[in-house]
């Protein structure tokens, strides 16, 4: 991270590298993926703005936090989980990890043609940002549609 301050104003500038989706920390604090939309679909807010929602939650403020020029979902104050201001209504909301909501809409698709085949599992890998890892998951028909409300 680069910081330039004149006594005027001043100027935050990030690089993020890479995104990190795996949730770190206390209440998911060292989240510092890239995960910009809420768990509804809306568009979070940039950390650096106060439009449409005006806010504390600065670099200043929180700093090593992973606040910055962007709008990627944090949690800089301990709330349950990762979260933002969003570019809507209403004020904010929490997020999930790219890869979790992505794991939720593959079981969706799968818990439909799961209930033709009641004995069908489906496996996918636990972490599929880290090549290393060997954690899989398999869930069955049953648990599917029970975790996705079917």
């Amino acid at each position: 991270m680069t910081m330039s301050t004149s006594s005027m104003t001043s100027t935050i500038t990030t690089t993020q590298a890479s995104c990190d989706e795996g949730l770190r920390g206390t209440q998911d604090e060292g989240y510092r993926g890239c995960q910009s939309v809420t768990r509804s679909g809306a568009t979070c807010q940039k950390w650096t703005s106060q439009s449409p929602h005006t806010h504390s939650h600065t670099h200043f403020n929180y700093p090593d936090k992973g606040l910055g020029d962007h709008n990627y979902c944090r949690n800089p104050d301990g709330a349950s989980t990762i979260w933002c201001y969003t570019t809507t209504t209403t004020r904010w909301e929490f997020c999930d990890p790219i890869q979790a909501m992505l794991t939720w809409k593959l079981l969706a698709r799968q818990n439909v043609a799961n209930l033709f085949d009641a004995s069908a599992k489906t496996t996918f890998k636990m972490n599929e940002n880290d090549p290393g890892s060997d954690a899989y998951m398999s869930i069955g028909a049953e648990a599917i549609s029970t975790q996705v409300g079917g």
